[in-house]
């Protein structure tokens, strides 16, 4: 059996005990991190399989297809403010092998997102909530992206900043 067969999906995690070593040459070759250079045919062999969760880069690539989904959800409902406890389907593109499944919580995610923009940009500011990982040291999490930042400021109506949006919603009831 193969991945796909077993799983639904080509979320393949590094550290899996079958194909872990396998997608962590992939990758690494594709992003030059290794000597692997790996020729266009299988670049683009690759690709093809995205549709099914392949991924170069996990965190981004799960990112982005959030992004687009909350976009979305945003453009249907009018409004850049999910609340928490909505449920996006998701897809293969944003499968988490740790929950076992590709449906996550729109409202979360954005905390998350805003969340990440301020610790980036912002990282004087105190965190709300302190992270530890499991082995009691501070998490940091990751910064955002640049691609994350482009395509999350897409989203009609976007704001980083609660005050920024209660501002902007502020100002549209005074010009009306």
């Amino acid at each position: 059996h193969t991945y796909y067969q077993e799983n639904g999906n080509l979320a393949i995690p590094d550290n899996d005990p079958t194909y872990g070593n396998i997608v962590t040459m992939l990758r690494n070759g594709y992003h030059g991190h290794s000597e692997t250079v790996l020729d266009q045919t299988t670049i683009d062999a690759l690709n093809k399989l995205k549709d099914k969760g392949w991924m170069w880069n996990n965190r981004l690539e799960i990112g982005l297809a959030k992004i687009e989904l909350l976009k979305e959800w945003c453009i249907e409902n009018n409004s850049a403010i999910p609340p928490r406890d909505t449920v996006c389907k998701g897809n293969l593109r944003t499968y988490s092998n740790r929950n076992r499944s590709s449906e996550f919580d729109l409202g979360k995610f954005v905390g998350k997102l805003r969340g990440r923009y301020r610790k980036t940009f912002y990282p004087e500011l105190p965190a709300r909530r302190q992270k530890q990982s499991s082995t009691e040291n501070p998490h940091r999490g990751r910064e955002i992206t640049e691609q994350e930042i482009k395509l999350t400021e897409t989203i009609p109506g976007w704001y980083w900043d609660k005050c920024e949006g209660f501002a902007r919603v502020f100002g549209l009831c005074i010009e009306k």
